[in-house]
């Protein structure tokens, strides 16, 4: 008989409040194997900090302006459960998506969806507004950040 390793739970002493810092994430969807296939090659010491987050995070959702997933901590093979308010990162510029930090994109754009690594936006000052995500954030070490 298999038993599961249940996820931990953990206090964040720099967010003071309590997240899901999942230390065990099973990938069963035929695209997120092969990011853990992919990821299983990149040899890390210390923190990892990959600009092409979409290659070392899985199970990627956006509600509203937050993105959240599961993305790999350093060599261990394990992910944490992490989320970031992409306000932090991108901005609107004329109806475009840039990396910005402190952008508050959310506060000009709407109807935001999320299809792979790419966020398509209505946005004021021009219309539809795309980016990719991986120029704008990073995985350090099992946690989303801003580039």
């Amino acid at each position: 008989m298999h038993t599961h390793e249940q996820p931990k739970y953990k206090k964040d002493p720099m967010q003071g409040q309590l997240k899901l810092h999942l230390l065990y994430l099973q990938a069963m969807q035929p695209t997120n194997l092969l990011a853990l296939v992919f990821t299983s090659f990149l040899g890390t010491n210390g923190v990892q900090a990959v600009g092409n987050f979409g290659a070392s995070c899985v199970n990627l959702s956006l509600i509203g302006t937050t993105l959240y997933g599961g993305c790999k901590y350093g060599n261990t093979g394990r992910y944490l459960g992490t989320s970031i308010d992409m306000n932090a990162c991108i901005a609107n510029l004329n109806g475009n998506l840039v990396c910005q930090n402190g952008g508050n994109y959310g506060a000009f754009c709407t109807g935001c969806s999320l299809s792979g690594t790419w966020i398509k936006c209505t946005c004021g000052g021009g219309g539809a507004g795309t980016i990719d995500l991986n120029q704008c954030i990073v995985n350090r070490d099992g946690n989303l950040a801003c580039d």
